[in-house]
């Protein structure tokens, strides 16, 4: 439903363009640093920041979890990377050389050190991730879909 109450219209493009620049203050002079998961969010997010010319790279972290699909998750991300000519980042993550502890804390912190890395060396001003802490990506498509 989601898609074809979006398809053959601008209505999602223009309802993202004016969350990202009115509630966010993004706006196509800043160089972003998508953070993508390979999950159908941050792919939207790819995709959306694609079709309005934002100038974005992206990064990928492979958790090296999930049986393999965290590879074929990496595999995807590269490849439409490649297909959108955007520059890709990914890191693969060895949880036996992290610190002892909480896996969802020590996931976090690996990723955002990876993210953190690339916005230094690429002299990037703003990290985009599909899900927030208070879901306000996530809360937002879902809005869009209620219209």
């Amino acid at each position: 439903m989601f898609v074809e109450y979006y398809q053959d219209t601008n209505i999602m493009l223009e309802d993202f363009l004016s969350y990202i620049v009115e509630e966010l203050s993004i706006n196509k002079a800043d160089k972003l640093l998508l953070a993508v998961s390979g999950g159908v969010d941050s792919m939207v997010m790819v995709d959306l920041f694609h079709k309005l010319g934002f100038n974005y790279e992206v990064a990928h972290v492979n958790h090296s979890t999930r049986k393999g699909q965290s590879d074929k998750d990496a595999a995807f991300v590269k490849e439409v990377c490649r297909k959108l000519d955007v520059p890709c980042y990914i890191k693969v993550l060895n949880y036996n050389t992290l610190s002892k502890g909480n896996f969802q804390s020590n996931a976090r912190d690996a990723r955002y050190s990876f993210f953190e890395s690339i916005i230094m060396e690429k002299r990037i001003t703003i990290l985009a991730t599909a899900h927030h802490m208070d879901d306000r990506w996530e809360t937002f498509f879902m809005n869009l879909n209620r219209k």
